[in-house]
């Protein structure tokens, strides 16, 4: 059985970076004075480098009040449609002619130079600075649009999922802790020392498991530590029928997973595998790290799966109400790495034969490892 797995990030800010803007408006000035060097006679004569400077010190100064208008906009909370456009037509004017003025300094022009100019020039400054403005203005202003939309989107799908994840385990927590109170029933008619010891062990699994559910994600570490308790709780119950082998290199240990995820895993192999085999079986559960995948591996020495069982787990997988296969279980694991992580994930079940000393069912789920950026996200997202 093979299921995929999406993780989507929200935009680290709300507004087009600066530098792309400023960037931009370099670009805009700089094709404008090429178009006024190289179309309009009467500029083309003073030569590239004194419209490039003119076109500079008026995008410039353009764009710094605009700028400065647009804040006192956002920060008065103006809501008109007009508002906007009317403050951009009002500011190219005061601009142009600070930039002609700061370009006549920067260029030790003298400072009637630009009255002593032709209408012809003039009105081409103004035409061309003012279409390029408008066209400048409202580039930029899409893109801020779209950018919002896609931040609104992505919060949208982050609230979805964090919902999505909280909702599967609500289910698959009170699943947990039936069982175990109903093995401890079971084991207070007939040993109530051990039961004693059972009923010390629940109170650690449930403290830690209360731990994990307050958090969409956990890290390996802490995943390990949950199920280090619960099997502490089978192996009273079940004696020497269980032993277990849990092995979390340190490479893995901060690595974090959705919390609870490899419990309903244990669980299943100890009740469909274990239990059912009268001499009992070993539990083995393992991390391993290659570069940026993570795999996961729950295996078993109990009764094993024919490839009838295994398809019949696939479908009962499908089923979250059919618990009585397992079904419940795989149905919530599939559902929660299909939210966290789409087609980059997979879990496979398949049966061990091949080996004499290990011979049972081993599920194997792949996944890859969340950039630190993502695990921020997450706790944030938690924190909410």
């Amino acid at each position: 059985m093979n299921q995929m797995v999406e993780q989507n990030q929200p935009a680290d800010s709300r507004r087009y970076p600066l530098l792309i803007i400023l960037l931009q408006n370099f670009v805009f000035c700089t094709v404008i004075a090429l178009v006024l060097w190289l179309m309009v006679p009467s500029l083309g004569q003073y030569g590239f480098y004194n419209n490039f400077v003119h076109a500079q010190a008026i995008g410039n100064s353009i764009f710094v009040l605009a700028t400065t208008v647009s804040y006192v906009i956002r920060l008065l909370d103006y809501t008109s449609r007009w508002i906007r456009p009317l403050s951009i037509l009002l500011v190219i004017p005061v601009g142009v002619i600070t930039g002609m003025s700061l370009a006549a300094r920067l260029l030790d022009l003298p400072s009637n130079t630009f009255a002593l100019m032709g209408s012809e020039e003039w009105i081409a400054s103004m035409v061309t600075t003012l279409l390029a403005s408008l066209v400048f203005t409202w580039h930029l202003g899409n893109k801020q649009k779209l950018l919002r939309l896609e931040l609104a989107a992505s919060e949208d799908r982050r609230r979805a999922d964090h919902a999505r994840h909280a909702m599967l385990q609500a289910q698959l927590e009170p699943h947990m802790l039936f069982n175990t109170l109903a093995n401890l029933r079971a084991l207070i008619a007939i040993d109530s020392e051990r039961a004693i010891e059972m009923l010390d062990r629940l109170d650690s699994f449930l403290r830690d498991t209360l731990g994990s559910s307050q958090s969409i994600n956990a890290s390996l570490e802490n995943e390990f530590r949950v199920m280090d308790n619960y099997l502490a709780l089978m192996q009273i119950r079940l004696a020497e029928r269980l032993s277990c082998q849990l092995d979390l290199p340190d490479n893995c240990k901060s690595i974090t997973v959705p919390s609870l995820l490899l419990q309903p895993l244990v669980e299943n192999a100890i009740r469909h595998g274990i239990e059912p085999k009268i001499e009992g079986g070993t539990l083995l559960v393992s991390a391993r790290r290659e570069s940026d995948q993570l795999t996961l591996v729950v295996a078993d020495t109990g009764v094993g799966m024919n490839q009838t069982e295994i398809n019949q787990a696939t479908v009962a997988a499908e089923l979250p109400q059919n618990s009585e296969q397992g079904g419940f279980g795989l149905a919530h694991i599939l559902e929660r790495l299909n939210v966290s992580y789409a087609d980059e994930a997979s879990l496979q079940i398949e049966s061990v034969n091949t080996n004499p000393s290990f011979e049972g069912t081993r599920i194997t789920i792949t996944l890859p490892v969340k950039p630190a950026s993502a695990t921020a996200d997450s706790r944030a997202s938690d924190e909410k």
